[in-house]
């Protein structure tokens, strides 16, 4: 999120609460699509476009 700020309104769109959460450094992006029920390959490609952009 820091790197690659555009990043956030991915990480929101997709409702997860990543941002500002105390485990966000423990978990991978994998961790966190399975703890909120989403769509990995998407959310990768969603959060790529993002840091294309």
């Amino acid at each position: 999120m820091t790197a690659w700020p555009a990043c956030v309104s991915v990480i929101l769109r997709h409702r997860m609460l990543c941002v500002g959460c105390p485990i966000t450094p423990f978990h991978t992006i994998a961790d966190a699509c399975r703890a909120h029920g989403v769509d990995e390959a998407a959310f990768l490609e969603a959060l790529q476009a993002a840091i294309a952009a």
